[in-house]
């Protein structure tokens, strides 16, 4: 049985995010969800990291509740990062 690629959804899309978006593809995750306030800026790094399959999002909270996702990175300043990461553990994601 060959191996299942994971799906993977990150919520910032600020400058930090170019560093995840590398690390994604250098290991084969599948982005299916950016997230961030900007949808504008969600958009660019989409276009920016060719993952134009994935879903452009400006609420973190229907980003948690796609039941497709594997994993949830939070690259958003630190001041949101409890109340993203305890939604999406509670979603059951990977954090």
């Amino acid at each position: 049985m060959a191996p299942r690629t994971l799906k993977v959804g990150l919520i910032g899309c600020g400058d930090i995010s170019k560093s995840h978006l590398k690390a994604y593809a250098a290991v084969g995750l599948n982005v299916a969800a950016l997230c961030d306030i900007d949808a504008a800026r969600a958009e660019g790094r989409r276009k920016e990291f060719g993952v134009e399959s994935a879903e452009v999002l400006t609420d973190y909270r229907k980003l948690v509740a796609r039941a497709d996702l594997d994993l949830v990175t939070v690259a958003t300043p630190v001041a949101w990062h409890a109340p993203m990461t305890i939604a999406a553990l509670e979603a059951g994601k990977h954090v």
